[in-house]
């Protein structure tokens, strides 16, 4: 946890702030260790969260961002990569997929000093862990714009996550990455929990 999290003066001051360059940062997850895969960041364009402590589903969430340019950064192969198209096998931003959402904020109080955290140019806020429920992308004079709706982990269990699944996936393999996201690990699955985890 960075420690500016924890400075409420500063939070106080940011806050009050009257203009804030806004930015999201989702980063992929290894959906059974929850080890970051890749990472991507932009400014952003519109989104909104739901909290809702009398229902199952307690977070919802739904964010639009001009991706940088650059492209998704692949931690396992410490490089940008640029998808095209969201249904892609390769690409990591799809249905399913764990990630971790952060909204940051650029730090217009660094000039003031060593105690305003002038070594961050971005502030960022952990939001949580979410599963993607829907996610598109599309390509315009202005860039790449990548929506997401997600909800929170009661998603795996209610069947509120669904979509299509592409003709080339491979539903008899599930892929694990070691600590460092480096190595990547396939393991059959078995045909009972196949069947299970599709029904």
């Amino acid at each position: 946890m960075n420690n500016y999290l924890n400075d409420k003066n500063f939070l106080k001051q940011l806050d009050c702030e009257s203009k804030k360059t806004q930015f999201i940062k989702i980063t992929i997850l290894d959906f059974k260790t929850e080890l970051p895969i890749a990472a991507i960041e932009g400014k952003a364009t519109g989104g909104s969260i739901n909290l809702n402590g009398s229902s199952n589903m307690r977070r919802a969430m739904s964010c639009s961002l001009l991706a940088d340019p650059k492209g998704i950064f692949d931690i396992r192969y410490n490089q940008y990569v640029v998808y095209n198209n969201i249904t892609e096998v390769e690409n990591l931003i799809s249905l399913n997929k764990k990630a971790k959402v952060e909204i940051g904020f650029t730090n217009s109080l660094s000039y003031l000093g060593e105690s305003y955290y002038p070594d961050y140019n971005i502030i960022w806020i952990p939001l949580g862990i979410y599963i993607i429920k829907t996610a598109s992308i599309s390509k315009n004079n202005s860039g790449t714009n990548i929506s997401l709706s997600l909800n929170d982990k009661t998603a795996q269990l209610n069947g509120d996550v669904g979509g299509t699944i592409p003709a080339p996936t491979v539903l008899s393999e599930s892929e694990l990455y070691n600590a460092d996201a480096s190595e990547r690990v396939v393991e059959q699955v078995l045909i009972k929990n196949l069947i299970k985890y599709l029904v």
